[in-house]
């Protein structure tokens, strides 16, 4: 899960918004045969969207894991909401995800 304060792509402004990828490996990640999946937030407009479909499928970091993925289940656009409070945070997207940390 990745949380952006502020940044561009492609010249597009993808201030606060947020983006995951997801995957699961039945051995070690490099070895591969990942299936992945990835939540763009649905608050994003379509050419954000578009921009960080693009940052998932292409660029490096994360377009490592679709290198490494047999199975990829897509790109779906979520609402979520992210609480970055330490180790209180907590990340919640209701049909797709929740992560609590707590102390």
């Amino acid at each position: 899960m990745w949380c952006l304060e502020q940044g561009k792509h492609e010249g597009v402004q993808l201030d606060r918004l947020n983006f995951g990828m997801f995957c699961r490996s039945p051995a070690a990640i490099h070895i591969g045969n990942l299936t992945t999946a990835a939540i763009v937030n649905a608050r994003a407009n379509p050419k954000q969207k578009g921009a960080l479909e693009s940052m998932l499928t292409k660029i490096v970091p994360f377009g490592i894991f679709l290198d490494l993925t047999s199975n990829f289940l897509g790109i779906r656009h979520e609402e979520f909401e992210v609480d970055l409070d330490g180790i209180h945070s907590r990340i919640n997207s209701t049909e797709v995800y929740e992560l609590c940390l707590s102390p």
